[in-house]
């Protein structure tokens, strides 16, 4: 509310203003207190429909004015929706305007439009304020909605009084006719053959019926129904035998009556009744390197004018051959020596109109006949017991060497093994392992290439190279005295077996039985070789020494001891150290000194 200044103000000029307000006369209370330059109180702690009193008084030097008021603030009417414009009908696509006048004692807040098509989801938008009581609002009506657009108002005042209106109903009219989205049907058609028309319509709604209309110029006039798959109509027709264009146009209606016609339009109708083959009586099978003979019978209504063969390896480039008339057309072509590639071909014949024929690709199957051939063998790594070797062949194919195969045995062994193999940039490797007894290594290669053609080259013997060395067992020292018996077992071994035995020493001894024999006859100490030496001249030597010792000369204390017999095992005095030892026939121990031995070999 707002309120004018007092005209007059006793003298002294106004400081301002209160203001009171109760819901009683008589009970009023200060709400607000403002200065001169403010005239006006927006009083938002209110309920609507409630009643209130207010009063506002002038304030200056001298005190309080009286007050003025009080009034009585009291707003319980909604707004009156005095009319609604809107249109009798709406149409697809377009926009409607709906319009209403409203009036409200205090002033309007907004008026609701809610609004929904048929029984669909409920859609609220604000009317837009025209004139101080007017509002309206634009609706647009979408291509593909059909029945009523159905719509009511709601209005609400500034104390939040709201005044509905009814529902209203509008039709929704649709007037916008289906169109061609695509026409399939082919532009040109032959004498006696089907052609379908078949095209592809669309409406915002419905489309109810679908009819062709077809004529051949002036001929009689076909008007048909077409049928329906997924989204698209056809008709199937066979052209009759003319070369009178075939003109048509379609007719399209949908649910609501609107009707589409379709502009003229032509089927080119050609005479066009291509060559046919009789018989293909080319084979369907050949060998590399020979002569292939394309063999074929045509006719045509007319006459034929030409007959190619288009053909072709594999995918590789398409070659073309004139092929002889005759009672058949013929052509000879030679196969190449190095491609089992499929040879594929097709015929194409030409009639004097142009008519062509093309028949599909057939296959003929190439044969390779040629077998492959081994050009060099190099052992790079001879065999040699206890190692891999290295076998390395180079073998040729007029198309490919598939494999290469090596079946093996050793010596007389009836057992024969296969290896594959490997292929390497510049030939075939063979790397087999060689046993240590193995004295020959016999072999076979088959050579095989991808047609199945295969060679073999049989009985190869290698000799093994034997470089294994043969071997003695460690001996140990020996001892023994003067007039006795030696024998010493020896262990001797060679990856062959077969070995020669060498005794060399100052003494008389011989290797028998595996052992070393012999008698001791010399008194001190007699280093022995054994030298063994294999079939392959291969040898070994192991050597060790025999002490004879002489027991009836015994030594004295105050000499140097070379050894001590205590009963019969020889035990050699050592080095760095004192040594106690009980001898025989003495009745007490005697101590030795490690400095009076000088001996250099006992250590």
């Amino acid at each position: 509310m707002s309120w004018e200044p007092p005209g007059e103000n006793g003298g002294w000029p106004v400081l301002g203003y209160n203001v009171y307000r109760g819901d009683e006369m008589e009970h009023m209370e200060l709400v607000m207190s403002t200065t001169a330059d403010i005239t006006y109180f927006n009083d938002t702690n209110i309920e609507n429909g409630r009643e209130y009193y207010y009063s506002v008084t002038a304030v200056n030097v001298v005190g309080e004015s009286q007050t003025l008021g009080p009034i009585l603030v009291l707003d319980k009417e909604p707004p009156l929706i005095r009319s609604i414009s809107y249109p009798n009908h709406a149409k697809n696509n377009e926009d409607i305007l709906i319009s209403t006048e409203i009036c409200d004692n205090v002033g309007i807040v907004s008026a609701e439009f809610h609004y929904w098509f048929d029984d669909g989801i409920m859609i609220n938008e604000t009317m837009q304020r025209r004139e101080e009581s007017t509002f309206a609002i634009s609706i647009f009506i979408p291509s593909d909605e059909t029945g009523e657009l159905n719509f009511l108002l709601s209005v609400v005042d500034f104390t939040g009084n709201v005044r509905n209106s009814t529902m209203i109903s509008i039709p929704i009219m649709d007037t916008i006719p289906p169109v061609i989205v695509s026409d399939n049907t082919p532009t040109k058609g032959i004498t006696g053959q089907p052609i379908t028309f078949s095209f592809i319509p669309f409406d915002n709604i419905e489309i109810a019926k679908v009819n062709v209309i077809y004529w051949y110029e002036t001929d009689s006039v076909f008007n048909r129904s077409m049928s329906v798959s997924g989204i698209s109509y056809y008709l199937n027709e066979t052209l009759i035998h003319t070369l009178v264009p075939l003109k048509y146009r379609y007719i399209i209606i949908d649910t609501s009556g609107n009707i589409f016609i379709s502009e003229i339009r032509e089927i080119e109708i050609i005479d066009n009744i291509e060559p046919k083959i009789v018989l293909d009586m080319s084979g369907t099978s050949t060998f590399t390197g020979e002569d292939f003979t394309f063999k074929a019978q045509f006719q045509d209504n007319v006459r034929i004018e030409s007959v190619r063969v288009e053909y072709w390896y594999g995918d590789g480039d398409h070659l073309f051959l004139e092929m002889d008339p005759g009672e058949s057309y013929s052509a000879t072509l030679t196969i190449p020596n190095d491609s089992i590639l499929p040879l594929r071909y097709r015929f194409i014949c030409k009639d004097t109109s142009g008519n062509s024929l093309i028949t599909g690709a057939t296959t003929v199957k190439i044969i390779d006949s040629i077998p492959p051939i081994v050009t060099d063998i190099v052992w790079m790594d001879p065999p040699e017991n206890g190692n891999r070797s290295r076998l390395s062949i180079t073998a040729s194919d007029n198309i490919l060497v598939d494999s290469v195969i090596v079946e093996y045995w050793f010596d007389e062994d009836p057992e024969h093994s296969i290896d594959n193999m490997i292929p390497k940039e510049r030939g075939w490797i063979w790397e087999p392992d060689i046993p240590l007894d193995s004295c020959f290594l016999n072999y076979n290669l088959i050579i095989n290439d991808g047609s199945n053609n295969s060679i073999e080259y049989n009985s190869y013997k290698i000799p093994v190279i034997d470089r294994v060395l043969p071997n003695v067992d460690p001996v140990e020292d020996q001892y023994f005295r003067i007039g006795e018996w030696i024998l010493i077992p020896i262990n001797v071994s060679d990856n062959r077996g077969s070995l020669t035995v060498t005794v060399i020493s100052d003494m008389d001894l011989e290797f028998d039985n595996g052992s070393i024999q012999g008698w001791s006859t010399s008194q001190g100490e007699h280093e022995v070789i054994i030298l063994v030496t294999d079939g392959s001249n291969n040898s070994f030597e192991r050597k060790f020494r025999i002490h004879i010792v002489d027991e009836e000369n015994e030594q004295h204390l105050d000499t140097p001891i070379i050894f001590i017999t205590i009963g019969c095992t020889a035990v050699i005095l050592i080095s760095g150290c004192i040594i106690l030892l009980s001898i025989k026939r003495k009745k007490k121990p005697v101590k030795y000194d490690e400095n009076t031995i000088t001996d250099p070999d006992l250590k």
